[in-house]
């Protein structure tokens, strides 16, 4: 892997090139006015050159498996972007690269983010107020073993809340995002769907930190109060890399990206059950992007979700000669001969 790694450092198309510059500038720091021309392809042939080096001398066995684990990453991608383009293009128009990859994934968890967030905000009809745990880590080690004291704190924040609010006969609503900082600092946000008082705000924060105790060390942990009226979740992905994590949002992209992809089977984000599920919504969306209707009508994911609960008669999909509301084909899911909007 690593003589592969190597070869495409020097001699892959210019795009990998570009990713590859982005994860390594982060990891070995270069004069900011010799950033300026990075896509130039010369520039980059030199500055690829200079980290190759820097990657031959590396002797920090932790910064080592972090670039090689975010560099592996890339290489896979840009392995299925190959394969697609050379097997499934001649079917397709276009022709997939490593930065649309890197887009839909985003894309996708903003959308699924997006939705959750305003389900749940729904499910609080008389209260003015939800609660947003964060934990941060003040002490940094490689990617992998962040992304695994990430993930225990989850745990352990999301257990702790959810045996609280047991004892109150409170079904637990919960949406856990993680997020990186400026300074690529991984930390943690869980939104709990609750009004709660002050009081036991304080008394769970106390009760969580006193837990992680037993995780790490050096820790920050902070239930906050955020006003119902914001419909607009603090932790979108996109409101994460283009406002919090600053320089350039096409480096911050990749990163973002590689940071989902660390967290493999934990999985990146974690919610209480939906019972219509992001997916099942998805499957939808995309038949109506063959059947055309986005270009009559937009439709959001909470505006979907929304028609469904309701029993709405507005659209309607033909299956096996006969229309059915969206509420009947989210039952069962199947093929779909048109769909007409009343």
């Amino acid at each position: 892997m690593r003589d592969y790694l190597y070869y495409l450092l020097k001699y892959g198309n210019l795009e990998f090139k570009k990713a590859a510059f982005f994860i390594l500038k982060k990891h070995y720091k270069i004069k900011r006015s010799l950033t300026q021309n990075y896509l130039n392809e010369n520039y980059l042939s030199q500055k690829i050159d200079f980290f190759i080096q820097r990657l031959n001398k590396e002797t920090k066995i932790n910064k080592l498996k972090t670039i090689y684990s975010e560099l592996e990453t890339l290489i896979s991608v840009f392995n299925n972007v190959n394969f697609y383009n050379t097997k499934i293009k001649p079917l397709k128009k276009e022709k997939l690269t490593i930065f649309n990859v890197i887009n839909y994934t985003i894309a996708d968890y903003h959308k699924k983010i997006t939705y959750t967030h305003q389900y749940f905000l729904n499910k609080q009809k008389n209260d003015k107020e939800y609660i947003m745990a964060t934990f941060f880590l003040k002490s940094l080690s490689h990617l992998k073993i962040n992304v695994e004291k990430l993930t225990k704190a989850r745990t352990i924040i999301i257990e702790t809340i959810r045996e609280f609010l047991k004892y109150r006969d409170i079904k637990m609503r919960y949406l856990a995002i993680p997020e990186l900082s400026k300074s690529n600092h991984p930390h943690l946000h869980i939104f709990i769907y609750h009004q709660i008082s002050k009081e036991d705000t304080q008394i769970l924060e106390q009760r969580i930190a006193k837990k992680l105790k037993h995780l790490t060390k050096e820790y920050d942990i902070k239930l906050s109060s955020i006003k119902i009226d914001n419909k607009d979740n603090y932790s979108n992905p996109l409101n994460n890399i283009i406002h919090k994590m600053g320089q350039n949002i096409q480096s911050n992209k990749i990163n973002y990206f590689l940071f989902i992809k660390a967290f493999a089977k934990k999985r990146f984000i974690t919610n209480s059950k939906i019972e219509n599920s992001f997916y099942k919504l998805k499957k939808m969306m995309k038949i109506f992007n063959q059947t055309k209707v986005f270009e009559k009508i937009k439709v959001s994911y909470h505006k979907l979700n929304q028609w469904i609960e309701d029993k709405s008669e507005y659209i309607k999909l033909e299956v096996k000669d006969k229309f059915v509301t969206l509420h009947q084909f989210i039952l069962n899911i199947q093929s779909v001969k048109s769909v007409k909007i009343n």
